[in-house]
C-alpha cells in the first residue's frame, strides 16, 4: 500500500499551523491593545496582557518551546512593525521569564489560573529587571509591588480566556484533550 506524503505525518503540520495562528494572533491583539488608553494611568506600563494568552496556550497544549515560539514571534514582528528595539527587549525578556515560570508549574500540574497569575508576576518583574539595567536605577525595584497586584486580576483574566479558547478550539476539533 503507498501512503501519501500528507497522511504520513498531518499532526506535525496541524501543530505548526495552529502555532503559527496562535503567533498572528497574538501580533493583532497586542497592536489593538497598544491602542488602548493606559489600564491604570497612575501606573505607566500597566496592561492587560492580552496577547500572552496564545502563548500560555502554546505551552499548555503543547510545550515550553512552542510556547516560546508563539512569544518570541510576537515580540519579533511587533519590534518589526513598530521600530521599538529597546521595546523588543523589554517584551522579550517578559516573555522568556513569565514562560519559564509557568513551564515550571505546568510540570507541578499547578492549576492554569494559578500558572497564569505567576507568569504575569514574572513578567512584570523581568521587565523592570531590564529598566534597572537599562538605567541603572534600582530605585526602580521599588515599582514592583504595585506591578504585582495588577499581575494577580490580569493573570486571572488571561486564564480565564484560555479556558475559554481551549474549550473553543476542542469543540471545533483543532486541538486535542
Amino acid at each position: 500500500m503507498i501512503r501519501s506524503s500528507f497522511s504520513v505525518r498531518p499532526r506535525p503540520v496541524k501543530r505548526l499551523t495552529l502555532l503559527a495562528l496562535l503567533a498572528g494572533l497574538s501580533v493583532a491583539v497586542h497592536t489593538l491593545e497598544s491602542l488602548l488608553p493606559p489600564l491604570v494611568p497612575a501606573l505607566p506600563g500597566v496592561k492587560l496582557g492580552l496577547a500572552n494568552v496564545f502563548s500560555l496556550f502554546a505551552l499548555m497544549q503543547y510545550s515550553l518551546r512552542d510556547g516560546l515560539c508563539v512569544g518570541v514571534v510576537r515580540c519579533l514582528i511587533v519590534m518589526l512593525i513598530t521600530g521599538s528595539v529597546t521595546g523588543f527587549f523589554y517584551a522579550l525578556a517578559g516573555a522568556i521569564l513569565s514562560l519559564l515560570a509557568m513551564a515550571l508549574l505546568k510540570k507541578l500540574q499547578m492549576s492554569v489560573f494559578f500558572i497564569s497569575i505567576a507568569g504575569a508576576l514574572a513578567h512584570n518583574t523581568a521587565q523592570v529587571m531590564v529598566a534597572v539595567l537599562v538605567t541603572h536605577t534600582t530605585a526602580l525595584f521599588g515599582y514592583l509591588p504595585w506591578l504585582w497586584l495588577c499581575a494577580v486580576p490580569t493573570g486571572l483574566l488571561i486564564a480565564a480566556l484560555h479556558k475559554m479558547i481551549d474549550r473553543a478550539l476542542k469543540t471545533g476539533g483543532l486541538t486535542h484533550d
